[in-house]
């Protein structure tokens, strides 16, 4: 568990820093941060979101803390300069599942680190200008038209209540018949655009049903611990990029998985060990009952 969490970890690191490099060197405060020229930015923070919370809590926890800082400082740098709000709403529950288990030392240091993390990260070049206009035009365009988005997902919803429109189908029924019946701005009139939330899609593509076999699926490997060292870092992970999943669609993304089945797996071997823990005591061998 561990050398695959510090692999991915050092990877995205590797990949802030070229992110970094590049917003240095482009529009500042005004251009997003991002690995490559293409790439969303949004999916740039998502890639991210699973070092911070590493680096955050093997800085904490962890023997080797000092490069558990610089990928912590590294990879909150890129989150912060990619503008992504979807990203920097899911890092504010990190906190509130790291600091619980530690001891009032360590939680009083976290939060220094925390705070320091962020104070760091603004003193970039133009990320206080970055900042402030991604904050200022959230409301006025709607998060970039995602409240449109899921209003026309309301009136896809009405045609197909109990069964959904069909796996992965989002984007074909937002058509712009359904956008004029939403009574839609033309701000949001593109046809075959994707949910951006991880519960209206899957209520819409997969109807109410489909929606409570995924909260019964993702939800319990966010809220239970799970096993092990590596537990917390696992959960605080899954449950940042779920809460992220709420803004942006990441459900198709590697790196999701990956933390799911790594949740699962801890999840699994928490419930052996409980029913181990909960067995009679072996019988040596020469040793008879009765």
């Amino acid at each position: 568990m561990r050398p695959i969490l510090w692999a991915y970890s050092i990877s995205a690191a590797a990949a802030a820093v070229i992110g970094t490099v590049s917003y240095l060197q482009t529009g500042l405060g005004i251009t997003r941060g991002a690995t490559f020229q293409d790439q969303d930015p949004a999916q740039f923070a998502a890639v991210l979101i699973p070092g911070v919370v590493f680096g955050i809590h093997e800085a904490e926890n962890g023997s080797r803390r000092l490069p558990a800082v610089w990928i912590a400082i590294i990879t909150t740098i890129g989150v912060v300069i990619s503008g992504t709000r979807g990203a920097w709403v899911a890092l504010t529950i990190v906190p509130l599942l790291i600091l619980p288990h530690l001891s009032a030392r360590r939680r009083a240091l976290a939060i220094g680190a925390i705070a320091a993390l962020v104070v760091i990260s603004f003193q970039l070049p133009g990320v206080s200008m970055l900042f402030a206009n991604r904050t200022g035009n959230a409301l006025s365009t709607g998060g970039s038209g995602r409240t449109d988005i899921w209003s026309a997902g309301l009136t896809i919803y009405e045609k197909a209540p109990v069964l959904g429109v069909g796996f992965a189908n989002f984007p074909v029924a937002y058509t712009p018949a359904v956008v004029r019946e939403a009574g839609l701005s033309a701000y949001s009139a593109q046809a075959f655009r994707a949910p951006h939330n991880l519960a209206v899609g899957t209520l819409i593509e997969l109807g109410p049903i489909g929606l409570f076999l995924v909260a019964l699926f993702l939800l319990p490997l966010a809220i239970r611990r799970g096993w092990g060292p590596d537990a917390t870092t696992v959960r605080a992970t899954l449950a940042s990029l779920l809460v992220m999943a709420m803004f942006l669609d990441i459900m198709n993304r590697k790196q999701v998985w990956l933390v799911i089945g790594l949740a699962a797996g801890l999840a699994y071997v928490g419930r052996m060990k409980a029913q181990a823990d909960r067995l009679p005591g072996d019988v040596s061998p020469g040793q008879h009952e009765g």
